[in-house]
């Protein structure tokens, strides 16, 4: 799917938040969902706002779109599959020591917590959070 002029995307990543392990493949289903839910059913120009930011040991990590949200039967329904599986991926790597929520905010904001490990010093390219 082209969106072109559709989509304008604003990035907020903290000077430190680009040494954090993240495990793989977190934000893209995020993104997704934002795009294809949110962005993708508006008439007009879609905005994403995605964020890293680190704080008192933890990596914050935020993606909203301006999109119709999340609606009521959904809630009581549960979230799709991509998100529901990040979340059950995130539970299984950091147990209590994450977070995840979903709000509505003039659209939807997918938030998470991880806790904040950096990137080993030198040029070790195998290292992953996940492994």
């Amino acid at each position: 799917m082209r969106l072109g002029d559709r989509l304008t995307v604003q990035w907020q990543v903290a000077p430190n938040a680009p040494c954090a392990l993240v495990p793989s493949m977190i934000l893209q289903p995020l993104v997704e969902n934002a795009i294809q839910h949110g962005i993708v059913p508006l008439e007009g120009a879609g905005k994403l706002w995605i964020s890293a930011v680190c704080d008192d040991g933890f990596l914050n990590l935020q993606v909203r779109d301006n999109g119709p949200g999340l609606k009521e039967t959904a809630k009581v329904q549960g979230k799709g599959l991509g998100l529901s599986n990040t979340e059950a991926r995130l539970q299984r790597l950091y147990g209590e020591q994450q977070r995840f929520e979903l709000r509505n905010n003039n659209g939807l904001e997918v938030n998470v917590r991880l806790p904040f490990h950096a990137k080993p010093t030198g040029n070790n390219e195998s290292s992953r959070a996940d492994r």
